[in-house]
């Protein structure tokens, strides 16, 4: 009886032994997949990092060239208003020397 008890005993110690040895395997196995899935994600963290940098470079660059085109746009804006002033100036010239014409033949 004692030897049957201690076959079992001892049976149930290899089967125990052999459950641990598979557990040990299996979180090996996990703590692997764990950090390849680490290093994939970290490799990603890196692409998407570069992305945005270079994302933000891109729209300082296009911001820069919106405000020299708005500076742009407004030395032209104006250039216009002046050439309109000046084109004004010699209108109303012209009329003042016409009326000062006017003027001087009414005189004589």
């Amino acid at each position: 009886q004692s030897r049957i008890t201690a076959a079992r005993a001892a049976g149930f110690d290899e089967l125990r032994k052999a459950h641990e040895e598979d557990i040990q395997k299996e979180v090996l196995l996990a703590e692997r997949k764990y950090r390849r899935e680490m290093e994939g994600l970290k490799g990603e963290v890196d692409e998407l990092r570069l992305e945005v940098f270079q994302k933000d470079e891109l729209v300082r660059a296009l911001q820069g060239r919106l405000q020299r085109a708005e500076e742009q746009i407004e030395r032209q804006a104006a250039r216009e208003r002046c050439e309109a002033v000046a084109t004004r100036v010699v209108e109303i010239q012209e009329r003042l020397h016409d009326v000062e014409g006017e003027l001087k033949r009414r005189k004589a």
